[in-house]
């Protein structure tokens, strides 16, 4: 290096070095290493725009065939929604349960999320909820469409449409203007930022059997549940849960094929032929064949193998065996360092979205459970608040409408609508790993007045008056039928005299 490539060497460095003490932040330093990452500046919508179809299609590639994130995804929808959030009245007469308008509501609701719920007649409300659930995970937000079925044999005519963000006509995209809502990718909001309209497809524009796929059609917000992944202030639209996974999930994918590729080339019998002359013979003998070697089509050379073969070359040739080392000892840490990346990405323990419990403890257990109840926590309550409950109170209003609910009037419904729209949002319930000593813990909990049978059935996916009034079924039942019910634990059997101090007495001898 010339003299003045080193001054110049050296004043660059002594450049960097000055912009890397000037900011406080060392986030912020520039310097050799960095200067490269300088990000742009986007704002939440910003952000979302320049990069949603593209990763979109790389996150649902990725769900189709990549087992890490169809595991991932499947352990998020499990243990977020299980077979549904279940709603039930909660309504209160003078500081008690109104037992009448509970029992009605909750047994009317409960045949209506079973049979009626889905405009199609093809799933349960719970099934709509996990449709859902998969749609935020990989596009970051989801619809649902409130339709009416006016078939007389309904019990009222609600029923909700799943739609994919995908039906969204991404060209109504317009800035405010006098007069005139702000309109982002679809979304027609006003100047608070709350939705007026939504401009969907009349059919998803991917689909190759209808025609009209790419005219749209502007729906009342009042009939939208848009729900988005929880993100920046301000956001129209989101994008998926998964998004930062994507290049991970597609180095691992890339690194298993390539060691699977090496280990079944590495399974082969491959000879190396080492030659001072490549123009001399080369070939094997004793398989019938000609011994004299073809090429292919690039001039690369045939060798024909066959049983029983020897090998025929000339003296100062050389011919070796070749071993490339696979499978890797190595690739198992490896691969287990990028699912645990994963893991962390997805807000999931690694026990969870692997299922490889052999190094599992006990301890170990609970902490991944404690931790993964309390990433999945948030989530069921924001799909509780968003989904589950403005649908139960759509379906409340109707019902009291309706007459379905006769233990109101409509017009005492419409006085005091927030008292009749009280539910409880139950969540699936948290699997116990040792389901003795956590019942012992919840019973002794009660009894010291730090729980309650709420709590206690709430943490299992239970309704804690459910399971008084089916308790209470049971046992009436059996004693009509003359059956005794026992519900008291057993008690521990007393040590038998013969069993105490065994092995520190003889053959009937006395210990002394």
């Amino acid at each position: 290096m010339s003299d003045s490539h080193v001054y110049d060497f050296l004043a660059q460095l002594e450049q960097d070095d000055r912009l890397q003490g000037s900011v406080p932040y060392k986030g912020a330093e520039i310097h050799r290493l960095n200067k490269s990452w300088i990000p742009n500046a986007y704002s939440a919508d910003g952000a979302v725009k320049e990069g949603w179809d593209l990763l979109t299609r790389r996150i649902l590639d990725l769900q189709r065939n990549d087992p890490a994130m169809i595991a991932l995804r499947r352990t998020l929808v499990d243990h977020t929604i299980g077979t549904g959030i279940v709603t039930t009245a909660n309504v209160m007469v003078a500081g008690d349960l109104d037992e009448e308008f509970n029992a009605q509501a909750d047994e009317e609701f409960d045949w209506w999320a079973e049979n009626e719920a889905d405009y199609a007649g093809k799933l349960s409300f719970g099934d709509q909820q996990r449709q859902a659930m998969e749609e935020i995970i990989d596009k970051g937000e989801v619809m649902l469409l409130r339709c009416t079925d006016a078939n007389p044999s309904r019990s009222v005519p609600l029923c909700y449409q799943v739609l994919e963000a995908e039906q969204l006509d991404e060209s109504k995209d317009w800035p405010a203007a006098p007069g005139q809502n702000k309109c982002v990718r679809g979304i027609e909001v006003d100047d608070a930022g709350r939705p007026v309209a939504y401009h969907l497809f009349d059919a998803h524009p991917s689909d190759p059997y209808v025609a009209s796929a790419y005219s749209s059609t502007p729906i009342p917000a009042d009939r939208v549940i848009h729900v988005i992944a929880p993100g920046r202030p301000n956001q129209t639209r989101s994008i998926s849960l998964h998004s930062a996974l994507t290049q991970t999930a597609r180095d691992l994918d890339f690194y298993l094929g390539t060691e699977l590729t090496s280990a079944s080339l590495g399974s082969l019998f491959t000879l190396v032929h080492k030659t001072k002359f490549p123009t001399s013979g080369f070939g094997f003998v004793g398989d019938g064949s000609d011994s004299t070697p073809t090429e292919d089509a690039y001039g690369n050379p045939k060798v024909k193998l066959g049983r029983g073969i020897v090998c025929q070359i000339a003296p100062e040739d050389e011919i070796e065996s070749f071993d490339n080392k696979r499978p890797n000892s190595d690739a198992r840490p490896f691969i287990d360092l990028i699912l645990l990346l994963l893991s962390m990405g997805g807000n999931v323990s690694p026990y969870r979205l692997t299922r490889d419990y052999r190094s599992t403890t006990y301890v170990a257990a609970r902490a991944a459970r404690l931790d993964d109840s309390a990433a999945f926590a948030p989530l069921q309550r924001y799909i509780g608040r968003t989904i589950c409950l403005p649908i139960r109170r759509a379906w409340t209003a109707q019902a009291v409408a309706y007459g379905l609910i006769n233990a109101v009037p409509p017009s005492v419904y419409r006085r005091a609508r927030r008292r009749w729209d009280r539910v409880l949002i139950q969540p699936p319930g948290v699997p116990q790993i040792d389901p003795e000593k956590e019942t012992d813990a919840d019973i002794a909990a009660i009894a010291a007045g730090l729980a309650t049978m709420e709590s206690v059935c709430s943490r299992r996916g239970l309704n804690w008056r459910r399971v008084i009034l089916q308790r209470k079924r049971e046992i009436e039942y059996a004693a009509r039928h003359e059956v005794p019910l026992n519900y008291d634990r057993p008690s521990t059997p007393a040590k038998r005299a013969s069993d105490e101090g065994i092995g520190d007495r003889g053959q009937g001898t006395e210990k002394r």
